[in-house]
């Protein structure tokens, strides 16, 4: 039964219409314009203020979310099959002009948080993305948060895996990697630290995560760290430098290579 109901919604705009204004709450103003091809879109709070766009593509699933969007030519795109999951929070705050969000195809997320406020900023996530209890936080201009394909990342109660960018930064986190809860990934310290001169001396750096990494518990990885890839960053390690070399378990703080040789995988075989 509920096969020929998706059918029906997704084919028919009147219907669609109908069914998204039944069970939606739309505010929408100065241009903005939303777009959607989705089939459960239930229970959300959608608010668009200025000259932007939603896009929900096919069969995607968007419950329970708050999303508001303030600024111009700014663009929230959800592939096909996406999942959208607020448990009643907000899910997606952007205010300022020119940034882009995109979550790929079959991507699910379930009690996150993206926050923009600022110019020119991207979060682009690749299909068969997982996240749970995740928080992607952008502040000023010019910053981008990649993340590739068939990565995860499952926080849960009030262990949130928390990425903040600032300055114009970029975090790329690679192919296939695997992040526990209690993670703080940060480009930016937030604050200044000066000299006896008073010049700023703590400017913001890139983090690079490369494919197939495996991030434990209550780890950090802080401005200016890369790890290679097939890297194990083992539980409450602080990250702070370039390793060079993969396939290597990093602990301690600051965190130092303690086994070399070594792949993981999901599975506990």
């Amino acid at each position: 039964m509920k096969k020929w109901l998706y059918f029906i919604v997704e084919h028919y705009s009147i219907v669609m219409r109908i069914y998204l204004f039944i069970f939606n709450k739309f505010d929408v103003k100065n241009k903005g314009n939303i777009r959607i091809e989705g089939r459960n879109i239930r229970k959300n709070h959608v608010v668009v203020h200025g000259n932007s766009i939603i896009i929900i593509g096919k069969a995607c699933s968007i419950q329970n979310n708050t999303i508001q969007i303030e600024g111009h030519n700014n663009k929230v795109i959800l592939g096909e099959g996406a999942e959208l999951y607020g448990q009643g929070k907000r899910s997606i705050f952007v205010k300022g002009d020119n940034n882009k969000i995109v979550i790929g195809n079959c991507s699910k997320i379930e009690d996150g948080n993206i926050f923009i406020l600022g110019n020119n900023n991207q979060i682009h996530i690749e299909s068969k993305f997982s996240g749970v209890a995740v928080e992607f936080h952008i502040e000023e201009d010019n910053n981008k948060l990649l993340i590739d394909k068939d990565t995860s990342m499952h926080g849960r109660d009030n262990r949130n895996i928390h990425i903040a960018l600032d300055e114009g930064t970029t975090v790329h986190i690679g192919e296939d990697c695997m992040f526990s809860n209690d993670i703080q990934i940060r480009t930016s310290d937030s604050h200044s630290i000066i000299n006896t001169e008073k010049e700023r001396i703590n400017p913001a750096k890139n983090i690079k995560v490369g494919n197939h990494c495996w991030l434990g518990l209550g780890c950090m990885l802080m401005k200016g760290t890369e790890l290679a890839d097939s890297t194990v960053v083992a539980a409450g390690a602080v990250c702070t430098k370039k390793y060079e070399h993969g396939n290597v378990v990093l602990a301690g703080n600051p965190a130092k290579v303690v086994k070399e040789k070594i792949d993981w995988d999901r599975k506990l075989l």
